[in-house]
């Protein structure tokens, strides 16, 4: 039975933590090598370039021009074709039609907000290189 350095606790041989603080209780030999992890900080990772943004040309994460437009073309579409499903949606679900005006009101402020909150992450500069 042996003794761990840190807190005096009786320890058997095969274990490899102490049961009451934790401490590891394996002896490390000492070694003149530096520890992998610290080797891996260390190395010269070469001049570090600015990351570069653009709207308009393809990166590993974003579409490019061509992408984006269909994503808003799809947006807008979206948009138009929304009007009549919702209001039958809303037909379907209490029964009886709603008034045109009030509605299509109703309709243009959430979608146009949607839109708009969906146009901007489109068209946000992303990182390509």
């Amino acid at each position: 039975m042996d003794t761990c350095r840190r807190c005096g606790a009786q320890l058997s041989p095969e274990l490899a933590w102490c049961g009451q603080c934790f401490a590891s209780v394996q002896v490390r030999e000492e070694t003149s090598e530096i520890p992998v992890w610290v080797r891996s900080q260390m190395r010269d990772h070469g001049p570090q370039t600015a990351p570069v943004f653009s709207r308009w040309k393809a990166g590993p994460t974003s579409f490019g021009a061509a992408g984006r437009i269909a994503e808003t073309v799809g947006v807008i579409l979206g948009v138009i074709v929304g009007y009549p499903m919702t209001r039958g949606g809303m037909v379907a679900a209490i029964g009886m039609d709603i008034p045109g005006t009030p509605f299509m009101i109703g309709y243009g402020i959430v979608a146009a907000a949607a839109a708009v909150y969906l146009l901007t992450r489109v068209w946000k500069r992303g990182r390509i290189a």
